[in-house]
This record gives structure tokens, sequence and C-alpha cells, in this order.
């Protein structure tokens, strides 16, 4: 159903690829509305910011000294591509500057003139406006609203009075067509549209298919992890997500592959402790049915016995199974965990002793702790039976009690061969277990190291083993009490 569903969606490589067209025509879209809505007004804008700079420059050198006006005006005329003329009260050029081709101030008669410096006088002084001239007639209006496909002419007229004279600043730009230019843009907007969505079409491919590539190629990787045939060397390299996500799928393959063979050791191990106790019963069992006389107390003890080693393993296994799934119930209150290690060190001790073992208990001083009884004395249990059975042959275990800057450390150390350093890291996984060369003397379901970090992990406490070929020393660490 997943599957079938997964089928219907896009591809990654489909989804970059419009969307990189998507950003195009946003872009190209975004191009058209600046040239068409914007262009003509912000050219407009412009030329009457020149003129409007034209006007104050040669304003302040009229007002000032009328020396150099005349090259002022040249400068200016050819600076923002304006025309100007500056005459006096009794209509003589007082300056002029010529920067257009077609300039209309220098070509209408004093009437027209007469009449800009009547609308300017009308207007405080100062007035821009739109005009249209026509070479043939030697006509001069006001452009309409809407009129574009003449020549429309911008002049400002200033009037400029000084304690002895009165003078009328003329300064005229001509604006194009604005029609004729927005053709021209927009045919030169028709090509590059064309050529960027080509453009884009062709990178869109490449950028789609380079970037989808080396995941898809991940996908098809990834689906092989359940059977543990990933291969990493197959999915393309380059960017540093993919690289870091397939060398991380790379080593889930290799856990995924380590956990499996792990858990048929796990199964292995599991049969052979479960046959053992069960052909034990079993065949004295059958003993007793068949041989009347071999029903004794002995008899009966071992099976007994064995059935306890079976429950035993049993509640290991289904200890680690509420441990690694969060269900495992706990009690904290205070107690002083000098004294349970005390006592649990004297069963030991009583236990063993008729087999020659050595169980000993240092300590500093009282350690109350606040964790679930029950399960620390679990742990220093499991630890004890683990020193007991990896012993050298002097038969020896030391249990120590200390104090640290954490809390409380509690030792217990063992004279056996010691564990190799590469199978330090694994052996308190539940499904590891190393015991090539070691025989129990206490039997267990050898499954106690991982009750240990599921117990001392919910406590929030710290664990670890120092050991060399001298012997090896399991510790754990709970905070005092306050």
């Amino acid at each position: 159903m997943t599957s079938e569903r997964n089928k219907k969606r896009p591809t990654l490589r489909k989804k970059i690829f419009f969307r990189l067209l998507l950003l195009s025509a946003a872009v190209l879209a975004v191009m058209w509305l600046l040239m068409a809505v914007l262009l003509p007004e912000v050219y407009k804008r412009v030329k009457l910011s020149d003129v409007s700079r034209t006007v104050e420059s040669v304003e302040k050198k009229v007002s000032g000294d009328l020396a150099g006006l005349e090259d002022e005006c040249a400068s200016l005329s050819e600076k923002y591509g304006v025309c100007i003329l500056v005459l006096d009260s009794k209509g003589r050029t007082a300056a002029s500057g010529d920067g257009l081709d077609l300039c209309v101030i220098h070509r209408i008669n004093y009437r027209y003139h007469a009449k800009l410096y009547l609308e300017a006088e009308a207007n405080g002084g100062n007035m821009t406006g739109y005009y249209y001239f026509d070479a043939a007639t030697s006509s001069f209006r006001a452009s309409e609203e809407g009129e574009r496909d003449v020549e429309e002419q911008l002049i400002q007229t200033k009037i400029v009075r000084t304690d002895d004279e009165t003078y009328v600043v003329f300064v005229n730009s001509i604006l194009t067509p604005v029609s004729s230019v927005m053709r021209a843009i927009r045919l030169c907007l028709v090509f590059v549209s064309a050529s960027w969505l080509i453009f884009a079409l062709l990178f869109g491919a490449l950028m789609a298919k380079s970037i989808s590539r080396p995941i898809s190629e991940l996908s098809k990787e990834a689906a092989k992890l359940p059977s543990g045939e990933f291969d990493g060397n197959k999915v393309t390299r380059g960017s540093r997500e993919i690289d870091g996500l397939t060398d991380t799928l790379t080593e889930a393959s290799s856990e995924l592959g380590k956990n499996e063979r792990l858990k048929e050791e796990l199964i292995a191990n599991v049969t052979h402790d479960l046959r053992t106790p069960l052909t034990m019963i079993s065949g004295y069992a059958e003993l007793m049915r068949d041989v009347p006389d071999e029903i004794t107390p002995e008899n009966l003890q071992i099976m007994i016995d064995e059935s306890k080693r079976l429950s035993s393993l049993v509640e290991d296994m289904v200890e680690i199974s509420k441990l690694r799934s969060g269900n495992a119930e706990f009690t904290s209150e205070r107690f002083d965990l000098t004294s349970d290690v005390r006592a649990s060190v004297e069963r030991f001790a009583a236990m063993l002793k008729n087999d020659g073992y050595s169980v000993g208990f240092t300590f500093e001083g009282e350690a109350p702790v606040c964790a679930d009884r029950k399960r620390i004395s679990q742990v220093v249990y499991n630890f004890i039976s683990n020193a007991v059975t990896h012993t050298g042959e002097d038969k020896r275990v030391e249990v120590r009690q200390k104090y640290t800057d954490f809390g409380v450390r509690i030792e217990v150390a063992d004279t056996g061969r010691g564990i190799a350093p590469e199978d330090l890291p694994y052996i308190w996984d539940r499904y590891y277990k190393v015991d090539k060369y070691h025989v129990r003397a206490i039997e267990g379901s050898g499954l106690g190291l991982s009750i240990v970090r599921g117990i001392i992990d919910a406590h929030g406490g710290k664990y670890g083993v120092d050991s060399d070929e001298n012997g090896s020393v399991f510790y754990f660490e709970l905070p005092l009490a306050k």
C-alpha cells in the first residue's frame, strides 16, 4: 500500500527540475514587470532630477558672480545632456549651453519664452512642464495626457532675481518617446526570455540529475540494509550531507551485520544453556521412572538445582527485555550501600568457602544512596558472580568501596586472564559473550553484564571495566544521597 502511494508521488529529480523552472519564470516575470511598469516612471524621474540639479547650479551661479557663467552652462549641458538658456529682463542671452541636437528653448521665439516666463511667474517663480514642439509648423504646446508617440520635451523655467537684474533660466531635456523605447526593450526581453528559458531547461535538467542521482543511488542501496547487502561505494560522492549519510548507513549496515551474528551466537548460547538443564531433568526423570531404586534425595536435588538454573536463565532474559523496552519498574529508597555490599560479600564467601574461593571486602566508610535497593544488590551480585566465574587459579575476588567526585564507587576485581582490548567495548552488549577461556564456578545465564548496564543507566550512574593480563576490575558509581 505504501509502495503504491510512493510511486504516485513525483521524484526528487522532477521536483528540483520544476522548482528551478518556477524560479526562472518568477525571475522573468519580475523583469517584465520592472521594464513594463516601472521603467517609464524611473526614466522620467531621472531626467527630472538631472534638470532640477542643473537649474540649482545655474541659479547659484547667477545669484553670485556671473563670471564664468558661460563655462558653467557648457559644463552642465555636457554632464547632464541638457540645453540651458539664461535671458536677462530685456530678453538678451546672458549665457547658453547646448547639449542637445534638437534643443527647443533655442528654437522657439521670444513669444514662447514670454509664455514660459509668465507660467513660472504665476507658479511662484519656478515651473516644470512637458511640451511638444512641431518643427514643421514651429508650433509649441503642452503635451497632452496619454500622448506617447511624440518627442516630449521636459522644460523647467526658473526666475532668478538679483539686486540689479532679473534673469530667467530655461533648462530643456528631451524625453525620447517611451513607447518606442519600450518596444525596443520588449523585443530584447523576448530574446532574453527565450534564451533564459532554454538555459533554465538545460541547467535545471543537469542540476536535478546531479542532485538527485546520489540520493536515488543511496535510496536503492538503503533498501538492501535488511539483507545486509548495503554498499556505500556504489553511491556517487560529492556533497557533505550525502557523504555523511552514506557513511552513517555504511556504519549502520556494519552494525546490523554484527548484531545479526551476535544474535545467532546468543541463540546458540541460550539454546545450549537451556538444553543442558532440560537434558539433566529429563534424564533423571526417566531414570527414576524406569528404576524405582534411583528415586533418591540426591537425584531429586539435582533435578531441583537444574530447574532453578533454567528458571534463572528465563528470568534474566525477561529482565533484559524489560530494561531494553523501558518497562522495568524502579522503586527508590535511601539505604546504606556499604552494608548491602558487605552482606552480599559475606553470603558469597560462606557459599564458596568449601570450594576454596576467597571473597574480601574493603571500604572507606558508610555510603548512603537513594536507589532501587533490590536492583543495586542485583548489580553487586552479578559483578561478584562474574568475577568468581573468571578469576584466576588463586580463586581470589576483591570487592572495594571508595569515594569519588561523582559519589561512591564499588569495584569488583578478579585475577583472571583479563579481557582483550578489542572485546572491551562490546562486553556490555546483550548479544556479546566472552567465555572462550573460562569455566564457570557458579552457573548462570551469562547475561549479567547486560542487566548491569540497564540498571545503572536507569539510575543515571556510571559503570566500566579496567582489564589487563593480570585480571579485570568491574565497577559502578552512584551519587551519594544528600
